[in-house]
């Protein structure tokens, strides 16, 4: 039997040995259906807790374990300034790394985002699902089928990224990509109303709530929910691993 094949992007800060820890409860759940691809993010970039650039800057070449290199998939506004067509630094290197990695690595069943990986999980779900474009920014589509299903954990709504929110915005009608959506109702890094509209983009989304902050829930009940929507995208049942 062929294994699904979940494309996962990890948060900002973050890289994909960290999100692979994060999401390892995940995996179990769904170890007999479905395996999690992780990359890492192309953009080093550390947290803004250094009183100066030139601070910043030497730590980001400061040799580190791959566990300790962080890394994000465009600069947030605070960082860098918007770009004159309304997106952050570093969004058309990532869609042309993220072109690199389906040509490379795919096909993919389904994606799995977290914070800023799971804006951009949303996005590249509507990406595929209409062959669109963003002058400027993505010149071709993404040549790769409509996914699936999209995990959007603790994800928001483009609202910095004008070329994005576009994509969103000028539909038609709603993403049908199967969706679902984890809300941490406490969260405050991602407001949960931002975590509802993003949802709201795509056709009959399901939704876990959990009762915490900003994080990828591992308790059983969110991995029995994770199981329960990846299973019926295989063509075996999924058999209980959750404990």
């Amino acid at each position: 039997m062929t294994k699904l094949r979940i494309l996962c992007l990890h948060g900002l800060f973050q890289n994909e040995i960290v999100f692979k820890r994060s999401t390892i409860a995940l995996q179990q759940s769904v170890e007999n259906v479905a395996d999690l691809v992780h990359i890492t993010a192309p953009h080093p970039i550390q947290p803004k807790s250094f009183s100066t650039v030139q601070e910043r800057t030497r730590e980001e070449e400061t040799k580190l374990t791959k566990e300790k290199q962080l890394f994000g998939w465009w600069y947030p506004q605070r960082y860098k300034p918007l770009l004159d067509n309304g997106t952050c630094v570093g969004t058309r290197e990532t869609l042309d790394y993220l072109k690199r990695v389906m040509a490379e690595k795919g096909p993919f069943d389904g994606v799995l985002g977290f914070s800023q990986g799971a804006c951009l999980a949303a996005c590249l779900a509507g990406l595929l699902e209409t062959k669109a474009t963003i002058p400027g920014v993505l010149d071709t589509p993404i040549a790769h089928p409509p996914l699936k299903m999209a995990i959007i954990v603790a994800g928001f709504f483009p609202k910095q990224q004008e070329a994005f929110k576009d994509l969103f915005e000028q539909l038609p009608h709603k993403l049908k990509t199967p969706s679902l959506h984890i809300i941490g109702t406490v969260d405050h890094i991602v407001l949960p109303e931002d975590m509802e509209k993003l949802a709201s983009s795509f056709d009959s989304p399901a939704f876990f709530r959990h009762d915490g902050t900003h994080f990828v829930p591992t308790s059983t009940v969110a991995k029995r929910a994770f199981a329960k929507f990846v299973g019926p995208f295989s063509n075996a049942s999924v058999e209980d691993n959750v404990q």
